[in-house]
């Protein structure tokens, strides 16, 4: 019925294949592929599947977490272990030099895999970790992924370990300071970067609108629960809407919010535009001095002032973004003294 009948063959599922599912495995609150004629394609834990089959959902259940091909996952690295606190907080330490290569990387996709390795160093539930990492990481909404009612001992369903929230979101905050605006006033000056394609990273909060009494909270804060994770009461929002929310208030300890894992293309503008705003701080100080040479960080900027079409193309979405970015650096060019990159 779930594992050898051909995926033609399979039968819609009902509450009582999935009371005998759970009574033959022993972790069969696991992550789910389920597929079914509204909904289409969807990941999810099996106390959440019981709950719609309760409520007449028909559809056929694929393939659980433990299902997947060991031959996907006895290539992933392996890293030795090493004492990480649960809060995800261990590993490397944060870089904030821009130029520095590892710069940005702890907000990756890469990087939430080897913090979720660390973490379940040791650990027998390691393997089926990163399995439903897998399996979560192709869900739109994260908020889906909370599980519903209690086994019999009185504890929360969970279909994995908590560590996978640390896989799939990234607790430390973004530097935003390269996208605020060009002012003066404040000490902070911002370069009026665009979002690019930053704009549209998931962003979970427990208020992303002052809606609440109370300071928001990050999925990982300790001032909200005890279990960590994203759940149903929490607000997705996008980068873009959360710096243009007015009324966010954000907890001091953890920011506010916790942003889910950056792809590839967003670390690598991330990291660029966190280099240009570092570099127009240098000319803003060359062109204050008389006769200041200005004379390398032209030659640094003509990196950003000739981007390929493939580097246009993957940071910005709109031609708009791509000419805002061109003016910032033509503008650049033109306040250091002497001749600057064509």
């Amino acid at each position: 019925m779930f594992d050898d009948a051909p995926v033609r063959s399979r039968l819609p599922v009902t509450s009582a294949h999935l009371r005998a599912l759970r009574a033959a495995m022993r972790d069969a609150e696991q992550l789910y592929v389920v597929f079914s004629i509204d909904a289409g394609l969807e990941v999810v834990a099996l106390s959440v599947l019981e709950e719609r089959c309760a409520a007449g959902w028909r559809g056929v259940l694929i393939a659980g977490a433990s299902d997947l091909p060991d031959a996907l996952f006895d290539s992933r690295p392996t890293l030795a272990g090493q004492d990480v606190p649960e809060d995800g907080k261990g590993g490397p330490e944060r870089v904030y030099d821009p130029h520095h290569a590892a710069f940005g990387t702890a907000l990756g996709v890469a990087e939430g895999e080897k913090l979720l390795v660390r973490l379940c160093a040791g650990r027998q539930d390691g393997d089926h970790a990163l399995r439903s990492l897998a399996l979560a990481r192709g869900m739109t909404d994260l908020r889906q992924l909370e599980t519903a009612g209690y086994d019999d001992r009185g504890f929360a369903r969970r279909p994995f370990a908590a560590a996978v929230w640390h896989g799939l979101l990234a607790m430390e905050q973004l530097d935003l300071q390269p996208f605020e605006p060009d002012t003066e006033t404040g000490w902070r000056r911002g370069s009026g970067l665009p979002l690019g394609v930053l704009a549209q990273a998931q962003v979970y909060t427990s208020d992303a609108a002052g809606r609440y009494e109370g300071r928001a909270h990050s999925p990982g804060c300790a001032h909200r629960r005890p279990e960590h994770g994203v759940g149903r009461d929490d607000d997705l929002v996008t980068l873009e809407e959360l710096m243009g929310s007015k009324d966010f208030d954000p907890c001091s300890k953890c920011g506010g919010y916790a942003i889910r894992r950056l792809d590839h293309d967003q670390v690598t503008y991330y990291r660029a535009a966190h280099r240009l705003h570092h570099l127009a701080r240098h000319v803003h100080a060359v062109a204050r001095k008389d006769g200041g040479d200005g004379s390398e960080l032209a030659a640094e900027l003509e990196e950003f002032a000739s981007l390929d079409r493939g580097r246009v193309e993957a940071w910005f979405p709109s031609g708009e973004q791509a000419r805002r970015w061109r003016e910032i650096v033509d503008g650049l060019c033109r306040a250091l003294p002497g001749p600057g990159p064509a």
